[in-house]
Order: C-alpha cells, then sequence, then structure tokens
C-alpha cells in the first residue's frame, strides 16, 4: 500500500457474514482509493463467491467482475494496522513522517512519537549508566577486576532497564508530553550520574 498515492496493490478481500464464514472472495491486482465514494475502485476485480449446495455444504464458486469495492477499511485504517504491525522496524525518518501524517489516528500517533523519542532517551540512558558505573571499574590502586564487575554489573543492568522500560511506559500526553515523558528515566538517572562523575577518587 503505498499512502501518498492512496494505492494498494494485490488486493485480497474476505467478506465473511455474521457468524463468521467466508461469503467471497475479491481480488484485484489494483485498487485506488476514492474519497468521494469511500470505496477502492478496482482494476481487473473479481469477486467469486461461495454458492450453498445441498445441506448447506459448499457447491462451487461464481465469479464475477467488479470494479467498486465500498468499505470502512479506508487508507487511514490501513497505515494505522501497518504502523501499528511494524512500527518496531520503522526508521526514525519514518516515525516522524507517521507522526505528522494527517488522517492517521491521534493514538498510533503518539506511540510514534513515544518509539522515536525513546530510541533517543535509551541512548541517553545509556550513557549515562556507563557514568555511573564508573566508579566500580576505576580504581586507584590495583584490584580484583572480578569483583568489581560482579558489583558493576546488577547497578548497569537495571540502569538499562529502567532506561528502556521507562521510556515505553504510556504516560497520557494530557499529564505530560510525550518528548519530556520519555526521558523521566535519564532525568532521574542524572544526579546520580553527576555525583558518580564527579566523586571518583583520583
Amino acid at each position: 500500500f503505498d499512502p501518498a498515492l492512496g494505492v494498494a496493490t494485490g488486493v485480497y478481500v474476505l467478506e465473511r457474514d455474521q457468524s463468521g464464514r467466508a461469503e467471497a472472495r475479491i481480488t484485484a491486482d489494483k485498487g485506488v482509493w476514492d474519497a468521494g465514494l469511500k470505496a477502492w475502485k478496482l482494476e481487473n476485480g473479481q469477486q467469486r463467491t461461495l454458492r450453498a449446495g445441498a445441506g448447506g455444504a459448499g457447491g462451487g464458486q461464481q465469479v464475477v467482475p467488479i470494479a467498486l469495492l465500498r468499505s470502512t477499511v479506508d487508507p487511514s485504517s490501513l497505515l494505522s494496522h501497518q504502523y501499528r504491525q511494524f512500527s518496531q522496524t520503522l526508521s526514525s525518518v519514518q516515525l516522524i513522517e507517521a507522526v505528522n501524517m494527517p488522517g492517521l489516528p491521534a493514538d498510533v500517533k503518539e506511540r510514534m512519537s513515544r518509539m522515536f523519542w525513546g530510541r533517543w532517551s535509551g541512548l541517553l540512558a545509556t550513557v549515562l549508566t556507563m557514568v555511573i558505573v564508573m566508579p566500580f571499574i576505576l580504581m586507584r590502586e590495583p584490584g580484583n577486576m572480578v569483583t568489581q564487575s560482579i558489583k558493576a554489573a546488577p547497578v548497569a543492568l537495571g540502569g538499562l532497564v529502567a532506561g528502556v522500560l521507562g521510556a515505553a511506559a504510556p504516560v497520557p500526553a494530557e499529564i505530560l508530553p510525550v518528548a519530556l515523558s520519555a526521558f523521566i528515566p535519564c532525568l532521574v538517572m542524572l544526579p546520580v550520574a553527576i555525583a558518580q562523575g564527579t566523586g571518583i577518587r583520583t
């Protein structure tokens, strides 16, 4: 699906009855969304309707051409589904495009924005975690690095986990902007990192 053109290729649609059983299958090489008609204009569209045979069993298929498909699934719905399913694989540029895209639901935009800022928050949290564990490694005298590493490991792990989970926490945008709430773990870790970094004995 190309959101810029409103064109879907390889269209495959299943129509179901109230019980969830498939009644018809619609295929087309291409579908173009018509906002005025609120329907998809199909290219080489075909509708294969299931015909009930004796005792309600499937008795065959009736194939008829179809040029127009009216549906509540518009381009915004398709984009919302795509972004929900594949948001983790989107680049930062694509996330920003999603946030600025008109017609996309507000909750999806908020999720994309949180994911964008969460990546930067996670990077900053990693740097702050490194500063926090530095006193465990930088020692005035030679010592047992295995012991120091064991001491530093839970601190480093806790900082990294807190940075990731804290940035992804769904804080309502009405309470705190997404660009700020994503950095709450960093704001908590910052004074600890300053204290640890400036308290190293040389």
